[in-house]
């Protein structure tokens, strides 16, 4: 709140079992940081804005993270941005779960998708939590409650 930015979500973390809670954390943690750094340069704190959400289509689990934004930033070979964003430690841990990630702009959303098969992965199913996000640039223990819920059981 003290930053001015506005963080709706949609989660249902049931479908990401079988990822480890470091890996929850890396691709949530990432991909929020990002998404933060972003809106926090937008000047006007009405365009601040950041969705996410997870859940399942198709056979899917999908995780999306979407920022408001009017600069694309330079991309290098990767197609990834250049400048802080630590998008390839996401890559590489959602391929070695065979999922996929992409990332787009197009007006002035910037988009990161992120999926992976349920036919590639036995999806374990647990009970979903509520969350929220705090604005400090990690990821809240609700958020990682919800994604990690499935380690707490026994």
């Amino acid at each position: 709140q003290q930053e001015n930015i506005t963080i709706t979500s949609v989660a249902d973390g049931r479908m990401l079992g079988f990822l480890t809670i470091r890996e929850l954390c890396t691709i949530v943690g990432v991909a929020l940081d990002n998404a933060i750094a972003a809106v926090r340069a937008e000047p006007d704190p009405e365009k601040r804005l950041i969705k996410v959400a997870v859940y399942s289509q198709g056979g899917f689990a999908m995780l999306r993270f979407e920022h408001y934004t009017e600069t694309v930033p330079a991309l290098d070979a990767d197609g990834l941005p250049k400048q802080r964003s630590d998008l390839k430690s996401v890559r590489t841990t959602i391929g070695q779960h065979g999922g996929s990630m992409t990332l787009h702009w197009e007006n002035n959303w910037c988009t990161l998708r992120i999926l992976f098969s349920a036919a590639q992965k036995q999806i374990i199913f647990t009970a979903g939590i509520p969350c929220r996000f705090l604005l400090s640039g990690r990821v809240h223990k609700e958020v990682r409650a919800l994604f990690v819920h499935k380690h707490n059981k026994n």
